[in-house]
Order: C-alpha cells, then sequence, then structure tokens
C-alpha cells in the first residue's frame, strides 16, 4: 500500500484527517512519529479504533474539520480521500494550511474518477475522453450532492492543476508541489511543502519612502547609515536573501534569513483592499522571527519625490505613471496616509511583529513610535 508520509517521522507529530480504520496512524507511529491524532466525523468509527488501537502517543478523537480542527500545529497533515465530499473545500484547505508547519498530504478524487466521470456523461453529455483531458487543466467539477430522484453525487472533483493553482498561486504558505497517481483509479495523492523562515526583516513603507535604498544599505551592511549601527542588533551576521511583495520568487523550503520589500499601499491599489487578504503577506505566516521597519516621511516630501519619479518616466500614459499619480493625489490629504499605516501597523501587531521606525524625510534616523504621525502630517 502507497504511505502518505515521510520515510522518517523521527519523534514529529502527525495529524491524520479522516482516519477511519487508523491504518495511517499506525503507519505513522511505525515510522517514528512522536505524536499521532487520527480525526473522523463519524463517532462510532472513532469509538472503535480509539479502543483497538489508542495509546499514549497514537490518539482518535471526533471532530467536523469543516468547523475546527485540533488545536495548535502538527509537523505533517494527512487528509484521506475528503476534499470532494465537503461543502466549502477552500475554507478548509485555509483550515489545513494554518495547521501544518511542514507539509500537507491530500488524497484527492479528480475529474477522470468514474463518479464525475458519470455525471459529465449524464448531466452533460460529455464523453469519457473529454473528462480524461479535463483532469489536465485548472477545473473543479460541481455535483449536486443528492438531488431527489438521482444518485447521490459527490460535491467537488478538483484537477491537480486546479489545487496547485490554488495553494501555489493564491497563497503563498509553501515551497514545493508534487503529484502523483494513487492506487486507487481516478485519484491521486498531492504532496505540499511550506515555506519557513528564520528572520524575516519586512523593510515596509509608503510609495517613495525610500524603502529599495534601505534594502541596499542593509543588505551591504552600509556603516554610513545611522539606521544599520542603530539596527545592528536586530541583523545576524549572514547575508539575506531580498524578495519583493510584487513578485514573490519561488523560495525554498526554508530560508535562515529573507529580507522582504512590501509598499503598505499594495492592497490598496489591488483587489485585495486590505493587508490580511493580500497573498504575498503569507511569508509572515511561515517566519520563525518577523521585524519589520516602518519607514516614514513628510507627505509633501513624498509627493515631491513622486513629482520626480513622473518626470523621469518615458511613458506618462502607462500603469504606473498613473498608479503614481493616484498616490500622489491621496497624500494631498495626510490622514489618509495616516489611516494607511495604521491599517498595517494593526496586521503587523497582530502577526507578533517587532516594529521599529525610520524617519526617511532626510537620511534615514531611528523614530520613537510616538511620533512617527508627526512626521508624516510634516510637524515634525
Amino acid at each position: 500500500m502507497m504511505s502518505l508520509l515521510p520515510e522518517h517521522l523521527d519523534g514529529q507529530s502527525v495529524l491524520v484527517v479522516g482516519c477511519g480504520d487508523g491504518d495511517t496512524c499506525l503507519d505513522a507511529r511505525d515510522r517514528g512519529a512522536g505524536e499521532v491524532l487520527g480525526v473522523d466525523i463519524d463517532k462510532d468509527t472513532v469509538r472503535t479504533v480509539n479502543e483497538r488501537l489508542g495509546t499514549d502517543t497514537v490518539r482518535f478523537i471526533w471532530a467536523d474539520a469543516e468547523v475546527a480542527l485540533p488545536d495548535g500545529q502538527f509537523d505533517h497533515v494527512v487528509v484521506h480521500n475528503l476534499l470532494h465530499r465537503v461543502r466549502n473545500p477552500i475554507a478548509l484547505l485555509d483550515r489545513l494550511t494554518h495547521a501544518a508547519r511542514l507539509t500537507i498530504t491530500l488524497e484527492v478524487t479528480g475529474i477522470s474518477d468514474e463518479r464525475s466521470r458519470r455525471l459529465l456523461r449524464r448531466d452533460y453529455g460529455a464523453l469519457d475522453e473529454l473528462s480524461t483531458r479535463l483532469d489536465e487543466m485548472p477545473l473543479a467539477l460541481v455535483g449536486r450532492n443528492g438531488t431527489p430522484n438521482r444518485k447521490r453525487e459527490s460535491k467537488f472533483y478538483f484537477s491537480p492543476s486546479a489545487l496547485r493553482h490554488l495553494l501555489m498561486d493564491q497563497r503563498r504558505h509553501f515551497a514545493s508541489f508534487a503529484c502523483v497517481s494513487a492506487p486507487q483509479p481516478g485519484r491521486w495523492i498531492c504532496h505540499v511543502k511550506r515555506r519557513r523562515t528564520g528572520q524575516l526583516v519586512v523593510v515596509s513603507g509608503a510609495t517613495g519612502t525610500g524603502k529599495s535604498t534601505m534594502i541596499r544599505r542593509l543588505a551591504a551592511r552600509d556603516q554610513a547609515s545611522e539606521f544599520v549601527v542603530a539596527a545592528a542588533s536586530m541583523l545576524p551576521a549572514a547575508d539575506y536573501r531580498v524578495v519583493h511583495g510584487d513578485s514573490v520568487p519561488s523560495l525554498e523550503v526554508y530560508e535562515p534569513q529573507l529580507l522582504f520589500h512590501y509598499d503598505l499601499l499594495r492592497p490598496w491599489r489591488r483587489d485585495a483592499r486590505v493587508h490580511a487578504r493580500d497573498e504575498a503577506l503569507h511569508l509572515l505566516d511561515g517566519a520563525e522571527r518577523v521585524d519589520v521597519v516602518a519607514l516614514v516621511a513628510s507627505h509633501r516630501v513624498l509627493r515631491e519625490r513622486l513629482n520626480q519619479e513622473l518626470c523621469e518616466l518615458e511613458d506618462q500614459s502607462g500603469r504606473t505613471a498613473t498608479r503614481l499619480r493616484e498616490v500622489r493625489e491621496m497624500y494631498r490629504e495626510p490622514s489618509r496616509l495616516i489611516e494607511h499605516y495604521c491599517d498595517w501597523l494593526a496586521f503587523c501587531s497582530s502577526k507578533g511583529a517587532r516594529i521599529s521606525f525610520v524617519d526617511s524625510t532626510i537620511g534615514y534616523r531611528p523614530l520613537a513610535e510616538h511620533s512617527w504621525q508627526e512626521v508624516v502630517a510634516g510637524a515634525r
């Protein structure tokens, strides 16, 4: 039987969702797991398997994964053939993401499964050859799930590429995605590894505050920078890899240090609108320590910088010029800019980040937290 687990678990913890008869939990124990927890929605199944197999290190509990998973994180999360049966698979994927520290393994029923092929044939007149090709596209098929006078159908069938888009593109929690065929026809197994960072230093600020220059000085350990000297204790000796919010690249499963360039106005000019919905900020969830540098400057100085940047643009009708003009207009009202900063700082605090302030109006000077609003308003 194909195992859904890494070969060696070496004391790590494992959560098995939809544990059924408990075979995967026992497999985890035999591979050296330190803690194994199986959950299932069938109370009779949980009662039986707990009486038969439960020990101090292998436990089984009743839980509805759509409502809540056990508290805390587990190194590895395994999900048996469940995603197509739930009412809200996207919400379940989010819940699984927060529960997994290292990996998620999903056993998934695809569009080429006989039940979904039957649905396509019966209701839509699709040929079997078509359903096979559909399984290669980023699509999901939605079944009726018990329409009167019809055979009950499961709700959702995902193609591998659809799940890849959901996990790797719409979310930035993961570093790798691999998919293999399962022994059962029409099913496949997805292995996803979470992205993790030792220390993440977020150099943030509104457009025009000098984030790029600050990152260059931090990466170079520029001793001429007053802020770098003041923040030396925050930065480890090793070099940083630099990533940008607008183009988060493929990262390694574990990155010791990252410098993250982030424009706090990014959600405002995109569909996300708020920081909690910005997929670039998923980097914060996988970091052991997050330090946020908040660059602030007088709104008048920022307007002058954007004027200069606009003058240097060749294409005055392009998207970049349009965005800069929109931001420049917003800078006429310092209260709006302060509101954006407050939203960003509240989000960072919710992630447990350590925040330091830097006045970039002239050079880079460390700034007390209680003074940043005065700097933005031009009162200092």
